[in-house]
């Protein structure tokens, strides 16, 4: 590990923050590895002291977040005078937003305090989960976002992601040739449904793949050009009966983009910052 970069990641809640933003960077790029240490609830001088012992021993960059500014200033003197490269992430946009809106909130742990708005996320990941292909569709309208497409449009991973990092309950809706959509669904208000599309080619691959690593046999239609096709008709037929749902083709776009563009076409371009 001598040769490879070590980011000992510090902050006094949990350090997610800091660590989508390092992986952000670390991949672009070129090493055989960069590895991550995290040093999480780090909110009293002597942690921070023990933090630095550890650094010590594992020399690299010190990224740090910290909601308490006593906190943060003193590991960046800790740092100077050990002669450690150390970056406060949050302060210019602390100083910026302080200049803008006045005093801020230094509660240690702002930023992820476990609050009413935790368990509302654990509550729509229980939610999601359960409402998953088709699943508990009684309760179908108390989804904040119902996805609607064929198989394999990605319909899972966006449901759990808009659960986990936007606290959303997301249910998702499979449809198939010969199968009518649930009852339920058209109970639930447009304003909360999106459909998801794929172009043919794109989704034969998808299919091919997936069947190739379940090493599955005989002669399934499921990854057929023509009833792909059917299907992906099928599925836009419906999606013109609905006008109001936004729909949005997941061809080449990753499961951020995809979050994305629901939350802009269901919630608007501008939102509020939410503790969610």
């Amino acid at each position: 590990m001598a040769d490879d970069l070590i980011v000992h990641i510090v902050s006094d809640s949990t350090g997610d923050t800091a660590m989508t933003m390092v992986n952000a960077v670390g991949v672009q790029f070129k090493r055989d590895q960069i590895y991550i240490r995290r040093h999480y609830n780090i909110r009293t001088n002597p942690q921070v002291d023990m933090v630095l012992r550890h650094v010590a021993r594992e020399p690299g960059l010190v990224i740090f977040t910290m909601a308490n500014a006593q906190i943060g200033s003193y590991l960046s003197k800790l740092c100077r005078d050990l002669d450690i490269t150390c970056v406060d992430l949050l302060a210019p946009l602390f100083e910026l937003f302080s200049k803008h809106f006045g005093e801020r909130d230094e509660r240690v742990g702002a930023f992820h305090a476990v609050n009413d708005a935790y368990f509302r996320r654990i509550e729509a990941i229980e939610f999601t989960l359960g409402h998953d292909d088709n699943q508990s569709v009684p309760t179908l309208d108390h989804a904040d976002v119902v996805l609607v497409g064929v198989s394999r449009t990605s319909k899972t991973p966006v449901s759990m992601y808009l659960a986990i990092q936007h606290g959303l309950k997301v249910a998702n809706i499979a449809l198939a040739v010969g199968l009518d959509p649930p009852a339920e669904l058209t109970r639930v208000s447009p304003n909360k449904v999106v459909g998801l599309t794929i172009q043919p080619g794109r989704l034969v691959e998808i299919r091919r793949s997936r069947l190739g690593k379940l090493d599955a046999r005989g002669n399934s239609s499921y990854a057929d050009e023509s009833h792909v096709f059917q299907e992906i008709e099928m599925a836009e037929r419906m999606f013109k009966k609905n006008p109001i749902w936004p729909v949005i083709d997941v061809s080449d776009r990753s499961i951020e983009e995809t979050a994305t563009l629901i939350l802009d076409k269901i919630y608007g371009r501008v939102r509020p910052i939410k503790s969610n």
